[in-house]
C-alpha cells in the first residue's frame, strides 16, 4: 500500500516517466528510498514502481484530454467572429488551421469531434439567443460545456490498481488476495 501511495505522491504530469527509470528514482521520496534501500534502478520494486507510474499515467491520460478540450471549446466559442450554427464543420476546422486564430493541444482528430459538439450546443442555444450578443450570456455557454466535460471526465478516470504479475512468481497469490481484499474495503 505504501508503494501505491508512493506513485500517488509523485506529481502528475503529461510525462512518460515511467519509462526512465533514472528519472522516476529521483521522483521517489527520500524517506522512501531509505527506508526499502531503493539507491538504483535495478532495486526489483522499481519495476512495480514503473507498471504503476504507467497504470497511473495512462488513467489520468483521457482525464487530462478532457481538460484540453473544454479548453479548446472554450476558446471556440469566445473567437471572433463568432462560429454560428449555419458555419460548417470542414470551414470552421480550416479557418483554424489556416489562420492560427487559436492554439491547441489537440491532435488534428480530435477538432472534428469538439466543432461537432460546439455546433450542437449552438444548435440549442442559437434560435433563442442570436450569435451578436454571445459575449453577455458566454459564461452560461462555458458553464454548459464545463459541465458536460466534467460528466464526461468520468467515464475516463480509472481507480490505479497494481497487477499481480508486477511480483515475484511466488508472491502473486499474496499479492492478488491483498488487492481484492482492500478493493473490497474501498468499496
Amino acid at each position: 500500500m505504501e508503494m501505491l501511495e508512493q506513485v500517488d505522491s509523485i506529481d502528475v504530469s503529461d510525462e512518460r516517466d515511467y519509462l526512465e527509470e533514472e528519472a522516476l528514482l529521483q521522483k521517489l521520496r527520500p524517506e522512501f528510498r531509505s527506508k526499502y534501500g531503493i539507491n538504483s534502478c535495478e532495486h526489483p520494486y522499481m519495476l512495480t514502481i514503473s507498471s504503476l507510474r504507467q497504470q497511473q499515467f495512462y488513467s489520468l491520460n483521457g482525464l487530462i484530454y478532457q481538460r484540453e478540450k473544454t479548453e479548446f471549446i472554450s476558446k471556440l466559442i469566445e473567437l471572433k467572429p463568432y462560429i454560428k450554427v449555419s458555419d460548417h464543420s470542414s470551414d470552421i476546422i480550416r479557418r483554424l488551421q489556416n489562420n492560427s486564430e487559436i492554439q491547441y493541444n489537440l491532435p488534428e482528430w480530435a477538432l472534428l469531434d469538439n466543432v461537432d459538439f460546439l455546433l450542437t450546443v449552438l444548435l440549442l442555444w442559437e434560435p433563442v439567443y442570436h450569435p451578436l450578443i454571445r459575449q453577455s450570456h458566454m459564461d452560461k455557454l462555458l458553464w454548459i460545456v464545463d459541465h458536460y466535460n466534467k460528466a464526461n471526465d468520468r467515464e475516463y478516470v480509472q481507480q490505479v490498481v497494481p497487477a499481480t504479475r508486477d511480483f515475484k512468481l511466488h508472491l502473486q497469490p499474496y499479492a492478488y488476495a491483498f488487492f481484492e481484499t482492500k478493493l473490497k474495503d474501498n468499496k
